[in-house]
């Protein structure tokens, strides 16, 4: 982590080029593996759908398109489902 992003207090900062480039836990099964990158491709797909839109059009929280919106919900649940939500949650919370 400490090569894509810097501490601020006992939490990361991420830079714009960490945004596609999740780590994945080692330990994951082909099959989850495989799972998750078809749902980070369909995020990805979906916003090649807006190609004139800037990444703040896309995300923000009024007018976010509703194709996009359906992506990262379906990327955030398998991402749950392979890592288990409680613990990509206190990973994701620091813990």
């Amino acid at each position: 982590m400490r090569a894509i992003a810097v501490g601020l207090m006992s939490r990361y900062r991420y830079f714009w080029y960490c945004l596609q480039q999740f780590p994945m836990a080692e330990n994951l099964t082909k099959s989850k593996r495989k799972t998750i990158e078809t749902a980070a491709q369909a995020v990805l797909d979906a916003r090649a759908q807006f190609p004139d839109a800037s990444l703040a059009d896309l995300y923000d929280p009024l007018t976010m398109p509703l194709v996009l919106l359906k992506a990262h919900q379906a990327l955030d649940k398998v991402v749950d489902a392979a890592y288990g939500k409680t613990n990509f949650q206190n990973w994701k919370a620091g813990a």
